[in-house]
């Protein structure tokens, strides 16, 4: 019975809070008015436009259950190593947590897009002060999770010496310092242009940088950080079965900070709130989310495979 009550229970809360969450997402594209169409897509009906988003948002409902699940999955793994009394237990569920975080991001960032379409049709001043409460959201748990994963992964690390390659690690700093200085030019070039209604932010400068750019930035420092380091540790354990589900744990990992890093830098570069619109950049973002439930779903297989070891 405690096997059982352990197997289920944190992959069942987690999925039925993203089973909510896609619910609410759905009522929300067929009953909260619309105000894009119009201007988007002015060769489709409202309820022509609602069932092509709802259709375009199937995938990606897809991949925030994935999502779900593979935290439930992770945190059912340090439920049996806090049984076996393993040390790792508290990092394994810090981890956990963290990847509940990121899925915990998808559908709250999709759910308040929904919302930024409705205040679009209503006054200004309102729709710029959702925007602004987007971005932050957009930021903070996402945020919040790579730091619960980059503690997390720091701890598991540290319990084993590890010789990392120097080489690997210029080529890491090589390619945060080339996404960082990309991303800061995308981004404050909104604020140097001469075209006033070129500011999609709505926020000074300072502000935007300090609370906005900067805090990304780290983010994704410490999620590059937490990638390659996972991915060292796994390859340097020992024992065949455990260090190959390790690392498919580790991949995913490494896959869903790399897909959230460029989900994050695609939507502040280029914003499109609310709006859904058959093109590149659609099809560039729908191709990221997918990828990251691939990584996800990585993270799902390996945890299974831990858990199966556990159980043995």
């Amino acid at each position: 019975m405690l096997m059982g009550r352990i197997s289920r229970g944190p992959t069942f809360k987690a999925l039925t809070i993203g089973v909510l969450l896609s619910l609410v997402y759905v009522a929300l594209i067929f009953f909260l008015p619309d105000h894009s169409n119009s201007a988007h897509l002015d060769n489709l009906s409202s309820s022509q436009y609602k069932q092509a988003l709802f259709l375009v948002s199937l995938p990606a409902i897809l991949v925030w259950l994935i999502a779900f699940y593979a935290a439930g999955r992770i945190r059912i793994y340090a439920h049996y190593l806090e049984r076996g009394k393993t040390t790792v237990f508290p990092l394994v569920s810090l981890l956990a947590k963290g990847i509940f975080l990121l899925a915990l991001s998808l559908p709250i960032a999709a759910i308040l897009n929904r919302f930024l379409n409705f205040f679009e049709g209503y006054s200004t001043d309102v729709y710029h002060a959702s925007i602004i409460t987007t971005n932050y959201v957009n930021l903070i748990l996402p945020l919040f999770g790579f730091v619960l994963i980059y503690y997390s992964v720091r701890g598991i690390t540290s319990k084993k010496k590890l010789d990392l390659k120097l080489t690997s690690a210029k080529l890491l700093v090589a390619l945060y310092l080339v996404i960082g200085i990309l991303y800061s030019y995308e981004t404050l070039r909104h604020f140097t242009s001469n075209n006033a209604g070129s500011n999609v932010y709505y926020l000074p400068t300072a502000v935007f940088i300090l609370t906005i750019l900067l805090p990304y930035l780290y983010a994704w420092y410490i999620g590059l950080a937490s990638a390659y380091d996972m991915l060292f540790y796994a390859k340097k354990t020992p024992g065949i079965i455990f260090k190959r589900s390790l690392y498919v744990i580790a991949s995913g990992l490494a896959v869903v900070i790399i897909s959230f890093i460029a989900m994050q830098y695609f939507s502040t570069i280029d914003p499109a709130y609310g709006h859904l619109e058959f093109n590149s950049r659609e099809i560039m973002s729908a191709l990221i989310k997918l990828i990251s439930g691939l990584g996800f779903y990585l993270m799902a297989r390996g945890a299974n495979k831990l858990i199966r070891i556990e159980e043995v």
